[in-house]
C-alpha cells in the first residue's frame, strides 16, 4: 500500500468531457499509511482514511476554489484546510468533487506521518501561484 502523489487520470479525462466546473463541491479527504491512491484513484473511497478526533469521514469542503493560469500552466487553488481541535495521524490527502459522484481530482503524498495532537491539522500549500493541483 502506498499513496502517490499525482493528477487523477480520470479527471484528466474528464475536464475534456466538460464533468468539473468551479461551482462543484471540492472537497479533501486525509488517509493513512494502509492508503492504496495514485494517480490511478478515480473517485474517493473510505479505505484507508484517518480516524481521530476533529475529523469526519469524507474530509473538509474546500473553500475559496479559483483557476488561473500561472506560466505555462493552468492552476486550480483553494484556501488551506484545516482540522481545527484535532488528534489525527495521516500520510497524505485526497482532493475530489464531491458534486460530481465523488471523482478524484488529485492525491497528494505528505512523504511520511503528519500529525496533530489537541491542536491544528493544517495543509500548506505551495506559494507564488503554484497552486497544488496544476496542469502543465
Amino acid at each position: 500500500m502506498a499513496i502517490e502523489t499525482g493528477m487523477c487520470h480520470s479527471y484528466r479525462l474528464e475536464l475534456m468531457q466538460g464533468v468539473h466546473t468551479l461551482d462543484d463541491e471540492y472537497r479533501m479527504a486525509l488517509y493513512g499509511p494502509d492508503a492504496d491512491l495514485s494517480a490511478e484513484t478515480s473517485a474517493y473511497t473510505a479505505d484507508g482514511e484517518v480516524e481521530g478526533r476533529g475529523y469526519e469521514a469524507g474530509g473538509l469542503p474546500l473553500t475559496g476554489v479559483t483557476a488561473a493560469r500561472s506560466g505555462n500552466a493552468a492552476v486550480m487553488d483553494f484556501d488551506a484546510p484545516e482540522w481545527r481541535a484535532s488528534s489525527i495521524v495521516a500520510h497524505g490527502c485526497m482532493v475530489y468533487n464531491a458534486s460530481k459522484d465523488n471523482r478524484a481530482v488529485a492525491v497528494f503524498s505528505f512523504g511520511g506521518e503528519v500529525l496533530s495532537r489537541n491542536g491544528r491539522f493544517i495543509i500548506k500549500k505551495p506559494s507564488g501561484g503554484n497552486g497544488p493541483v496544476r496542469i502543465a
